[in-house]
């Protein structure tokens, strides 16, 4: 697996002043600027563009203030203001869908099945043993794999003869010298045959994924991945952190609880994704149940009572107290699965 930190945005002005030859200072080209920036416009007068200059020369100053506003005050939608673009390779299609789980401030442009023939390249998952791996092998590699390459053109074949206008009106477009690339129709029959094909192919069949992140879908993406069963999901969490934690360290944060724990001594991960809402009835659940990183065995859900103590719940407990104040006040930043049609 292959994680490339392909790019990040950068204050236009800055870029501005690199065009016409002038150097800046490293710092300046911070992802981390822009947001710092926009967090302010709420309470700072100024105008927008002295914040942001005021940001990119001063990024030290810019990170405390994203770890502030995002993590101390809870306003985790600032992080949308910075996006990053990963070059993703070698991945699995079965950890493609744990990534492409989460669409909110995310795109995704992945390697088709339908328009590109495959080699046969697949992911072996490091949990098999030994005996596990060597039956594996062979059933991808002799079975799955074969059928594959020996049928799509048999498929793509059978295509051309369900559907001979469209044969013709191809054939037709390659006699008149159209590349194979230009040929919409012959794109079409052999798109067809493939999508046919690619039903023999298992999740294990390797892929590749551009991909664009916001800072806060990022996070969110690491954070529930790291807790994945499955080895190379996992593992993917890990990578996608190590391409941005240098470069944007103010705005990853609620990914690693050890991390979390060192800026912000005193404070535990699980405090940081709550916010006090008073109890307004005998239950002495607050009005709203506010939902951190959910992972199997972890207490991560707290609810404030009415005198303002913190109180750690299972998630069953969660559910209740759900239920008793309403699903609409389920805060969005939930892990839960059970929680994603309020996500």
């Amino acid at each position: 697996m292959d994680v490339i930190l392909a790019g990040y945005n950068v204050d236009a002005d800055v870029l501005e002043r690199i065009r016409q030859g002038e150097m800046v200072d490293p710092d300046e080209l911070s992802p981390e600027s822009v947001p710092a920036a926009y967090a302010r416009i709420s309470r700072d007068p100024r105008p927008i563009p002295e914040l942001r200059i005021e940001s990119r020369t001063e990024v030290e100053a810019a990170r405390r203030s994203n770890k502030n506003i995002i993590f101390g005050m809870g306003h985790k939608s600032v992080g949308n203001h910075a996006n990053f673009n990963f070059d993703i390779l070698g991945l699995s299609r079965l950890a493609v869908e744990y990534l492409q789980a989460r669409r909110l401030g995310v795109g995704y442009t992945e390697k088709s099945q339908r328009y590109i023939t495959l080699q046969g390249d697949y992911v072996i998952p490091a949990e098999f043993d030994d005996e596990a791996r060597d039956h594996f092998v062979h059933l991808v590699e002799n079975v799955q794999n074969r059928f594959y390459l020996d049928h799509v053109d048999t498929l793509i074949a059978h295509q051309k003869e369900t559907h001979p206008k469209l044969a013709q009106r191809a054939a037709a477009t390659t006699a008149r010298g159209v590349s194979d690339m230009g040929n919409r129709a012959l794109n079409m029959l052999e798109g067809w045959g493939k999508e046919d094909a690619r039903y023999a192919l298992g999740l294990a069949t390797q892929a590749q994924i551009g991909t664009t992140m916001s800072a806060t879908a990022l996070e969110h993406a690491v954070r529930n991945m790291k807790y994945e069963g499955l080895d190379e999901v996992r593992e993917l969490a890990s990578r996608l952190f190590e391409a941005t934690k240098e470069i944007a360290p103010s705005l990853i944060l609620y990914t690693d609880s050890e991390i979390f724990e060192k800026s912000f001594k005193g404070r535990s991960l699980a405090d940081a994704v709550v916010f006090h809402r008073p109890a307004d009835d005998a239950t002495g659940i607050g009005n709203e149940v506010r939902q951190g990183n959910y992972a199997p065995g972890m207490q991560c859900c707290l609810c404030f009572s009415g005198q303002g103590d913190v109180r750690p719940l299972s998630h069953d407990s969660c559910f209740q107290a759900i239920y008793i104040v309403g699903s609409n006040h389920v805060w969005s930043g939930c892990g839960h699965p059970d929680f994603a049609g309020h996500i």
